[in-house]
């Protein structure tokens, strides 16, 4: 199954907070509905990316 979801995270210091979590991400459960104990392994796929505050943007392109 493949899924795609994009999202954007906003708040003061949030991409100095996330910058570093870029990259593959593995998550091992075990469900409580399993007897045999069986460990299911997820991925995703993490990307962080820096948006520049559409006033800044504004500002510099009146500069040029």
């Amino acid at each position: 199954m493949d899924l795609k979801n994009i999202f954007m995270i906003k708040g003061d210091g949030a991409y100095s907070k996330l910058k570093y979590e870029s990259g593959v991400h593995r998550v091992q459960r075990i469900p409580t509905t399993e007897s045999c104990a069986d460990v299911f392994t997820s991925t995703v796929t993490f990307a962080v990316f820096f948006q520049k505050p559409k006033k800044l943007m504004l500002m510099s392109l009146l500069m040029i």
